[in-house]
């Protein structure tokens, strides 16, 4: 009995896995095609950077991550449409980012290189250096370079999750955050509130609909002017 219970639950989890990866797949085609699409002078435009989580693998659509929730709570407050032009990569540290994601949304010559100017809310959020270990000189370093091309009154930045070895990262986000006037969304404080277990995908860490909610709450309640703060 124990071994049919084992391969009935390899069984679920496999399944699970499986369509989580599709809907992975299918939601970094919507960010994709959103990207070739310019918002237009009566629409607002919301802009992310980040890592997997900000793509929001383990979500069942681009509606329920991270960017999706946002986008809608700004389109509630404001009454207007919202674009969304997610640049965000698997695997992205604050390097890594500033390399290979701020170039397409700064440069005259690329389809999205107004993003930033034009960019009515900011959102960032990559735990990849706490979780790679980089050196956390180097990721001070990298963390202000990336945050002094953004503009405080329009951009959010993501507290890092709650996994092992936070502290030290931690610290250095609030720092570097503080002394740019960035406001953060508040992760540790969301999930802890929330007292919820049911918040991971079958493609842990990353989280699942509930979860990308919960945080998805940290970053709304930041929002600055010009994204409608409630």
């Amino acid at each position: 009995m124990l071994v049919w219970t084992l391969a009935l639950a390899m069984l679920i989890a496999g399944f699970g896995a499986l369509r989580d990866w599709r809907n992975a797949a299918a939601t970094q085609d919507h960010w994709a095609s959103e990207l070739r699409r310019p918002a237009l002078d009566d629409e607002l435009l919301l802009v992310a950077f980040g890592d997997s989580a900000m793509q929001g693998v383990g979500a069942t659509s681009a509606e329920t991550t991270l960017a999706g929730r946002v986008s809608r709570k700004m389109a509630f407050l404001s009454g207007r449409r919202v674009i969304v032009h997610n640049h965000a990569g698997g695997g992205a540290t604050i390097s890594r980012i500033l390399a290979e994601q701020i170039p397409p949304a700064t440069d005259a010559g690329a389809a999205t290189g107004g993003d930033l100017a034009r960019a009515d809310v900011v959102i960032v959020a990559s735990s990849n250096d706490l979780e790679q270990r980089t050196g956390p000189e180097n990721y001070a370093s990298d963390l202000r370079r990336l945050l002094a091309v953004l503009d405080p009154e329009r951009t959010i930045v993501s507290d890092l999750p709650l996994e092992p070895g936070r502290r030290a990262y931690q610290e250095v986000l609030e720092r570097a955050t503080h002394d740019a006037g960035l406001p953060r969304a508040d992760f540790a404080g969301s999930f802890l509130s929330a007292r919820r277990s049911d918040i991971f995908s079958w493609l842990p860490p990353h989280l699942n609909d509930r979860g990308y909610a919960i945080w998805a709450a940290a970053f709304t309640t930041e929002l600055p002017s010009r994204g409608h703060r409630p």
